[in-house]
């Protein structure tokens, strides 16, 4: 008794080519730099809101000027985010090692005092745009973006639209 080989029949369209595979979706992958480009824009919308609806809240002297003269509302996110950046830094470097210099210490303190006091107090809706801020930043840099490099970007990318 002998075999015949049989082709695996294709499914054939009108015009007698094979059928396309159902294609599946691809997950992209951001880099934690397109990430961070992506946010700021964002972050930047969220805190000016967060300033505006400040203006009449009883915390309100950090908002415009008392505790940060002469900075506008570009400046305070500009001036936010470096702040963030520095810290969840030098946070990163004390959750691996366990340990920071004396300075690198007071230096992750008066970071985070500056942020809670000059640019976001607590129960405030600048606090939680800062949160937000920090949230992000956080991520980025324990993705393996540098302090450097998240600066850099920050100095550099158009989120003022």
């Amino acid at each position: 008794m002998t075999e015949t080989y049989k082709p695996e029949v294709e499914e054939m369209d009108l015009t007698g080519l094979p059928v396309a595979e159902e294609i599946k979706p691809v997950e992209v992958v951001k880099s934690p730099r397109q990430e961070f480009i992506e946010s700021l824009p964002v972050h930047y919308k969220e805190y000016l809101a967060a300033l505006q609806k400040d203006r009449t809240a009883p915390e309100r002297k950090f908002v415009w000027g008392e505790l940060n003269p002469g900075m506008n509302a570009d400046t305070m996110f500009e001036q936010a985010m470096g702040y963030a950046i520095e810290a969840e830094a030098l946070q990163l470097q004390l959750d691996s090692t366990g340990k920071l210099s004396e300075l690198d210490q007071s230096s992750l303190r008066g970071y985070n005092n500056k942020l809670t006091s000059q640019f976001g107090p607590a129960e405030t809706a600048s606090g939680e745009a800062l949160g937000k801020m920090r949230n992000s930043v956080k991520k980025v840099i324990r993705d393996g973006l540098s302090r450097d490099g998240a600066k850099t970007l920050l100095r550099l990318t158009p989120y003022r639209e």
